[in-house]
């Protein structure tokens, strides 16, 4: 009996001093074992181009993905613009221009170095836009205008992990295809800038 406990107590700190005489050997093992207990968060939710300002506008795009791996995530996003403007043409005539659009889209994001704190995305997105347009001169009444149609859009970003369950992406407008009037918009512009936030859990 007292062999046998004298055995298990050299071979329990065999075990335990292994790990100290082969660290070299561990250490990349360990690393990985770290980075796969954080936590897997597959859903995003998360709001863009929330913004207002002068004249009158207001716009907000809030979404939700699902992340299918580390580099690809499929979701839904909704948008929302409403433009109000008031033009006044040498003193005699008020001209108002109103422009609601609603609109939501599906979209693919490809994130090239997700396990990085800062990483960088391209996000491919179809959509389907409602617009109505509201144009009133004060001589002649006002002109109401609806149209609506498909668009697809090629965008580029970068995302900054903040901790496991917050991000701040800023987006930038790329490319932009409308396929009711056949047109290709090029949004490289500072304006196109589209800040961000993502909660994931």
């Amino acid at each position: 009996m007292r062999l046998t406990i004298t055995c298990t107590l050299c071979i329990t700190m065999a075990l335990c001093l292994l790990p100290q005489f082969s660290s070299a050997q561990l250490k990349p093992v360990q690393l990985i074992q770290e980075k796969s207990d954080e936590p897997n968060r597959k859903f995003i939710i998360g709001i863009q181009d929330f913004g207002f300002g002068s004249p009158n506008r207001f716009n907000v795009s809030p979404y939700i993905a699902y992340n299918l791996n580390k580099h690809i995530a499929v979701g839904a996003e909704f948008r929302y613009s409403n433009l109000k403007s008031t033009f006044d043409d040498s003193g005699t005539t008020v001209t108002t221009f109103q422009q609601r659009t609603l609109g939501y889209g599906l979209f693919c994001r490809y994130t090239v170095n997700p396990k990085n704190k800062l990483s960088v995305f391209a996000e491919l997105t179809v959509g389907h836009d409602f617009i109505n347009t509201e144009d009133n001169v004060a001589r002649n009444g006002a002109t109401f205008e609806s149209s609506n149609g498909f668009s697809s859009r090629l965008d580029f970003g970068v995302k900054y992990k903040i901790n496991d369950r917050f991000n701040f992406i800023l987006d930038i407008r790329g490319v932009s295809y409308d396929f009711s009037s056949n047109t290709v918009d090029y949004n490289f512009r500072l304006d196109s800038f589209s800040p961000g936030i993502e909660i994931k859990f």
